[in-house]
């Protein structure tokens, strides 16, 4: 999906933003994510 760039706390205590940068713009639509998806943070490789 991208590159994990930092987080964002900006809404907290409501919700953690974490910014990635990507070649493409994609959003949770276009990967057709739904809240409570789970989501894997794993090494690029």
């Amino acid at each position: 999906m991208g590159t994990v760039l930092g987080f964002d706390g900006c809404h907290l205590p409501n919700h953690y933003n974490i910014v990635i940068h990507s070649p493409r713009l994609l959003s949770g639509w276009s990967l057709a994510l739904a809240p409570e998806t789970p989501v894997v943070f794993a090494p690029a490789g």
